[in-house]
């Protein structure tokens, strides 16, 4: 927190409180002039999400929030995006994109005036959140990870109107902004702010709820980031050939976290020539972007960016299952507890995975611990083609990893199961919900 010292934090602290307390005299003014009407009596089963993306963006977190979100009528959720929505299909709940603020640049830059700057940001959105929700009927807030501003303005809208929080954590607060100290320092003084308002706060993993509840009184809930598919197969994707190549997929986001781990599968191909070893990987980054990272080659294969119906098909084609993560130290604590939205399909697909990634992850502790995946724990591409090895040519070893995986899938990360925690999580009355799931809610289901 040196970057921004006890002077800036303290500023920040009292504004927020300032803040709010003026905000709430000026809706207070505004409901007894009718502008603001109260909503209390209608406020029994909407909730907004507050996120900067949102179904159908190709990122992890919205096709989770996709997923989750289809356990609802589309009425019954607000979805307030804080960036412009990257073009695609139509979305089954409309959204509302909120207005640019200005400092837009603040949020990463040190000093007293970039610190006003996110402030101002702050509550700027905080308004407009509360405005759409006091205006929705909404009776509670789901704010995302991913941007700075978000939490702390759904925390100022739901102070201001005295609503419940949930805090709903994709990646850790705090430690996603590690490798920018201003908003490091920022999010380490928004933190306490946000969970001492919390009503929830929502993880993918168990990692991430230590870390949250290190730092706080409050005890996260897990919820899974759920896989695409409610049908699990019955039996293992592709069980290999004699002369067939041995195609190694990875279907997503490859970005800085994970540059050194791709790179690094790819020197393990020297040791696989036998095995005709490809990589196909679909993903939204354009080929020669991977390229000036150094993932290019004969043996890679780039597509663009396919839907989750589409993904599902080509992991079941494959070979291996990938996954990597960095092993720098700039990333290390996010890494640890990163729980990629893409595991739930890869366990779903009954094809093995193979993930090379720190010991200390949460991908490396949970595949090792369930014995549903080959892992690496060190960059080595000896070590990454013994394991791709080991899937491949031992067909017992594979039948194990895959039936494991398929049961983790089952328990763990099915759709109805992460529907019925994160309706769990949000404070309305669960007759409202009436979506493809509603039945979870019912007295005595599973």
């Amino acid at each position: 927190m040196r970057i921004v010292g006890r002077a800036e934090a303290t500023m920040i602290r009292l504004s927020v409180g300032l803040g709010v307390t003026v905000a709430r005299l000026l809706v207070r003014g505004l409901r007894l002039t009718g502008r603001w009407p109260s909503a209390e009596a209608e406020r029994s089963s909407r909730f907004a999400v507050v996120s900067h993306v949102l179904p159908p963006t190709w990122s992890g977190q919205a096709m989770v929030l996709e997923r989750l979100l289809a356990v609802v009528p589309t009425e019954q959720a607000v979805l307030i995006a804080s960036a412009q929505p990257v073009a695609g299909g139509p979305t089954r709940t409309p959204i509302i994109v909120l207005a640019s603020e200005p400092f837009e640049a603040a949020w990463c830059r040190p000093g007293w005036r970039a610190t006003f700057g996110v402030l101002v940001r702050c509550f700027l959105r905080g308004w407009r959140v509360a405005s759409i929700v006091n205006r929705e009927r909404c009776a509670a807030v789901i704010a995302c990870t991913g941007d700075l501003i978000d939490l702390p303005a759904a925390m100022i809208a739901c102070r201001i109107l005295g609503l419940p929080l949930v805090a709903y954590y994709f990646d850790d607060y705090v430690a996603q902004w590690s490798w920018a100290p201003a908003a490091h320092a920022r999010a380490q003084v928004f933190e306490p702010l946000v969970l001492r308002t919390a009503h929830q706060v929502l993880v993918p993993n168990e990692r991430l709820g230590t870390n949250v509840s290190q730092r706080s009184d409050k005890q996260p809930r897990i919820i899974r980031n759920p896989a695409w598919t409610q049908q699990l197969p019955a039996a293992a994707g592709w069980t290999g050939g004699h002369g067939a190549p041995c195609r190694i997929v990875y279907t997503g986001a490859v970005y800085h976290v994970n540059y050194a781990a791709f790179r690094c599968l790819l020197k393990s191909f020297a040791e696989l020539g036998d095995l005709q070893p490809e990589l196909h990987i679909y993903t939204a980054q354009a080929s020669d972007e991977l390229a000036q990272a150094g993932i290019q080659g004969p043996a890679v294969r780039v597509f663009g960016h396919v839907d989750p119906g589409q993904a599902w098909k080509k992991q079941r084609e494959a070979s291996v299952l990938f996954m990597g993560f960095s092993f720098e130290e700039s990333v290390a604590a996010i890494v640890r507890s990163s729980a990629p939205g893409k595991l739930g399909d890869y366990l779903a697909s009954g094809v093995p995975i193979v993930a090379l990634a720190p010991a200390e992850s949460f991908l490396i502790g949970y595949l090792r611990g369930q014995q549903c995946g080959e892992v690496v724990d060190r960059l080595d591409p000896q070590a990454v083609a013994v394991a791709i090895r080991k899937v491949v040519s031992d067909s017992t070893r594979r039948a194990t990893l895959v039936q494991n995986a398929l049961t983790c899938a089952r328990s763990e990360f099915l759709a109805a199961a992460a529907a019925k925690e994160f309706l769990g999580a949000i404070p309305i009355h669960p007759r409202a919900v009436t979506g493809r799931f509603a039945h979870i809610l019912e007295p005595g289901a599973s």
